[in-house]
């Protein structure tokens, strides 16, 4: 993972939530949602394209389905969008110039693991943090080569993080895919993986429409590959002196050991021309008083069925239709999320 990006809202609400019921919160509403999710169809042998933007990112949110996919026979490649240089900023000791080798090094034994050879790994390394700010030369630059990937790969499924999954590397990676999807022109379906929304979800979240339309796989089989993998990531789960925790705390690192994968299905090519879910209906989806409650305290009810994806290009990170609560990341709010989790000894 790597430094986070977020508005004040969101901010606030990180500072003033107490540490120790904060992972309460999102552990039990992440198993409402995996609770009620419809599984995936079964695992095929087409190609599977992972496009993410942190050394890391691939193993927390679609390991499992990395490694089913390889035992299935079927070709994977990797591609990391950013050099993960900011996942320690004001480190005395894991600096940028020696946090990218490093964390090149964990992503290729992670996949290793998981059955990927270092041939179908990718590394685009533009700068981390900066996505969202890249010029329009540079942004067409990494679509260039996005492209260059759908044309090696001819992928049956693409696996991108969430489309609001507050970092904003994760969001414009997502963005990027998308619009080199639309350019391609050929019918593919994308696989997002949620990882820092599972944190900030909230039990008005449950009923939006990305969030109902979410399916769980079934990743039993590969929980022991899939740990090992994250093993790898030392510089993210590893006390480095003078900091007394790793970057991602234990609690949230165990959201992503379980038997179960999130994803949200989507088909950019598709004959659909319905346009984006827009505030007002966001809004309208908000649970009422008289809904039903489940035993988690959720409110639960039929909501209607909103249009996942347009089938024109999809608007980038900050103006993308959001349910409430779910805010635009701005370059002006930085933060490091695990302060919020664990302050770090200076």
């Amino acid at each position: 993972m790597s430094r986070i990006e977020t508005s004040e809202p969101v901010v606030a609400r990180m500072k003033t939530t107490p540490n120790w019921l904060r992972p309460w919160i999102s552990g039990t509403l992440v198993a409402a949602l995996r609770q009620r999710a419809m599984a995936l169809p079964a695992i095929d042998r087409k190609p599977l394209l992972v496009i993410v933007p942190h050394q890391d990112d691939e193993t927390l949110g679609c390991g499992g389905l990395i490694a089913l996919k390889r035992r299935e026979g079927a070709t994977v490649g990797i591609a990391f969008t950013t050099d993960g240089a900011r996942s320690h900023d004001g480190h005395p000791l894991l600096t940028p110039e020696r946090l990218v080798p490093l964390r090149r090094r964990e992503a290729l034994a992670a996949l290793d693991q998981l059955g990927v050879p270092k041939s179908e790994v990718h590394f685009l390394d533009h700068p981390d943090g900066g996505l969202a700010d890249l010029a329009a030369a540079e942004r067409e630059v990494l679509l260039t080569s996005l492209l260059s990937l759908l044309e090696r790969y001819h992928p049956g499924q693409i696996c991108v993080p969430f489309r609001w999954d507050l970092h904003p590397d994760h969001e414009t990676t997502h963005a990027l895919v998308v619009e080199a999807v639309h350019r391609w022109g050929h019918a593919v379906e994308i696989l997002e993986f949620p990882i820092w929304a599972l944190f900030e979800l909230r039990s008005r979240h449950l009923g939006m429409a990305e969030f109902t339309e979410m399916r769980k796989l079934d990743i039993s089989a590969m929980r022991q590959l899939k740990r090992r993998a994250i093993l790898a990531y030392q510089t993210q789960i590893k006390p480095t002196p003078p900091w007394h925790h790793g970057f991602l705390p234990p609690h949230f690192l165990r959201t992503f050991r379980g038997n179960q994968e999130l994803y949200l299905s989507s088909h950019p090519n598709s004959v659909s021309n319905v346009p984006w879910a827009t505030e007002e209906q966001m809004e309208n989806d908000h649970p009422k008083p008289d809904d039903t409650i489940n035993k988690t305290g959720t409110a639960i009810r039929n909501f209607p069925s909103l249009p996942l994806i347009s089938a024109q290009p999809t608007p980038g990170p900050s103006s993308a239709a959001r349910p409430p609560g779910i805010k635009p990341m701005t370059a002006e709010n930085r933060c490091q999320i695990s302060e919020f989790f664990h302050p770090h000894a200076t």
